[in-house]
C-alpha cells in the first residue's frame, strides 16, 4: 500500500440523516455489517484517531476525520479490503449521492472522494466471506 493509499473508505456528513440514508442503502445493496461502520458524534470520540491509524489510514486523514467528527459531523466507513473495483465504485457512488465528502474532497468536490482508496488491498485475515 502505498504511503498516502488508505484500506477504508470514509465518507463524512454534514447531515446525520444523510449518513443514516448512505449507511441504509450501502447495506441494501449487499454490504455486509462487517464492511461498514457508522459512528455519530455523541457516540465519544475518544480512540477514533487511533483507531483510524492503526487500520492504514494516513494520519493526515486521520486527523481530518477526527476533526470533522468532534465537530459534530457523522462518518460512515466501508472496508475496501477484498473488495473488486465495482464493488469499490458501488460504495464511493453512494456515498457520494448521499452527500458525503472525504479528506481529500474536503468538502469542496466530490470528485476526489475515495481517490486514495488502495484497491488492492487484501481481505482482513478474519473476513470468512466468500
Amino acid at each position: 500500500m502505498a504511503k498516502n493509499e488508505t484500506p477504508i473508505i470514509v465518507g463524512v456528513f454534514q447531515d446525520r440523516r444523510q449518513a443514516e440514508q448512505a449507511y441504509n442503502e450501502l447495506y441494501n445493496v449487499g454490504f455486509g455489517q462487517d464492511y461498514l461502520g457508522f459512528a455519530q458524534p455523541g457516540d465519544g470520540s475518544k480512540g477514533l484517531l487511533n483507531q483510524f491509524e492503526k487500520v492504514g489510514i494516513p494520519q493526515d486523514d486521520a486527523r481530518f476525520y477526527a476533526h470533522e467528527y468532534d465537530a459534530g459531523r457523522s462518518l460512515v466507513t466501508v472496508r475496501a479490503g477484498g473488495l473488486p473495483e465495482s464493488s469499490i465504485q458501488d460504495a464511493i457512488t453512494i456515498l457520494k449521492r448521499h452527500g458525503a465528502y472525504d479528506a481529500r474532497s474536503r468538502g469542496s468536490s466530490q470528485d476526489e472522494l475515495g481517490s486514495n482508496v488502495n484497491r488492492s488491498a487484501e481481505k482482513p485475515y478474519f473476513d470468512t466471506t466468500a
